[in-house]
């Protein structure tokens, strides 16, 4: 007797999620006016930076960036936005 199995790690999945792709599917799907503008604004208005706490007094931050990639994690759309991908 065999067993097979094939794994598939999808935790960092969602940071791989291209926007552009997700919105061009939504609209394919039907969604227009404004829940497609409120799609939009969910993801293309996520910023993030790099802070490095340091033992001494200086802390360092880099400058805040646009998030270009992934989906918000941790709501209810995290998994659909995904699941619309593949």
């Amino acid at each position: 007797m065999y067993v097979s199995g094939i794994f598939c790690d999808l935790v960092q999945a969602n940071d791989c999620v291209n926007h552009d792709l997700v919105l061009f599917k939504l609209h394919y799907y039907g969604v227009q006016g404004e829940i497609l503008d409120w799609f939009k604004l969910y993801l293309y208005s996520n910023k993030q930076r790099v802070e490095l706490k340091s033992s001494k007094t200086q802390n360092f931050c880099s400058s805040w960036d646009i998030v270009k990639l992934g989906v918000p994690q941790g709501s209810f759309l995290d998994p659909l936005l995904f699941n619309i991908l593949h």
